[in-house]
């Protein structure tokens, strides 16, 4: 039986935005869902892409020279890779000295991510942190966020795991008792419309939210705000009654939509669909959260 694995995109640490205290954030590649305002679009495909950043080229070739396959080619835009043929061997990235071509994405054992994120346990005992679960939608890759949480708590590490919730309620109660704290996000209530923004309808994402609920699991639930997609006061009041609606009381954190994802678009040769939509202002946000307030829901800006 072959060694456990994740294909992961980054390990981030020193995190104080993904859960309490100082924290390890492990993104895990894929997701289900498709939302236009991704600030990680290269996590959405759960296999490793190869990019190519032109201002970094310095034009030696080296990567044409070493492709057994002949993946690659140039012309006046700087380098080509033919996905047909690229098998993802990877010596065009090890031999890139200028680093223009990198990786995002890589298969790691869980024995690999669970020694990274201890390294740091002194951080997490002395402020209360942990190891965040982020992707993509970590669940996506459920066996190997599994076994990561697991091995984390059998070791009294603090979890938290940031998740769309369009998984199973199986996986969701396989899951719940290794998670300390779920960071779960609510895009929009309006079934028709989170169908039309995320490509995927929001019954499972609802239903596993009140699972949640209805055990008692400790969640922050998260709101993307995005200017003239989901930020009218109507989808505001849907979002609020939702979570009204809940047994138990919990933190909303509002997320205000930016753009320092775009580069990643341009250089994974993404259309970026929202280039004319600009982040919401500060009085915006002040007025979503007046709202949130004045219905009883303890929330902030940010997260």
């Amino acid at each position: 039986m072959g060694e456990k694995s994740a294909v992961i995109f980054d390990i981030q640490k020193y995190s104080i935005h993904d859960g309490p205290g100082i924290r390890t954030v492990v993104f895990l590649k894929g997701c289900p869902l498709r939302c236009p305002w991704c600030a990680n679009p290269e996590s959405q495909l759960l296999e490793p892409k190869i990019v190519y950043f032109k201002d970094k080229c310095i034009g030696d070739l080296n990567c044409k020279k070493v492709c057994p396959k002949g993946a690659i080619t140039v012309d006046k835009e700087g380098i080509n890779i033919n996905e047909d043929k690229c098998t993802k061997c990877m010596l065009c990235v090890d031999n890139c000295y200028a680093t223009a071509l990198r990786v995002y994405g890589k298969n790691l054992s869980i024995d690999e991510i669970i020694t990274k994120c201890m390294e740091d346990k002194i951080f997490y005992e002395t402020s209360k942190g942990g190891v965040t679960l982020s992707g993509g939608e970590p669940l996506f890759q459920f066996e190997a966020a599994y076994e990561i949480l697991k091995r984390l708590k059998s070791r009294d590490i603090n979890t938290a795991i940031e998740t769309t919730g369009y998984v199973s309620k199986e996986n969701i109660n396989k899951i719940m008792k290794y998670v300390d704290l779920f960071l779960f996000d609510i895009k929009a209530v309006d079934n028709d419309k989170h169908k039309r923004l995320t490509g995927v309808d929001n019954n499972k994402i609802h239903d596993n939210l009140r699972y949640l609920d209805e055990h008692n699991k400790n969640i922050i639930i998260r709101v993307p705000v995005i200017p003239s997609l989901n930020d009218s006061k109507e989808d505001m009041l849907y979002i609020i009654k939702l979570i009204k609606s809940l047994k138990n009381k919990y933190e909303v954190n509002l997320l205000p939509y930016h753009r320092l994802g775009l580069y990643k678009y341009e250089v994974l040769k993404k259309e970026y669909e929202l280039k004319d939509i600009t982040p919401p202002k500060d009085d915006q946000m002040n007025s979503i959260l007046k709202m949130f307030e004045e219905n009883g829901l303890e929330c902030q800006i940010g997260g």
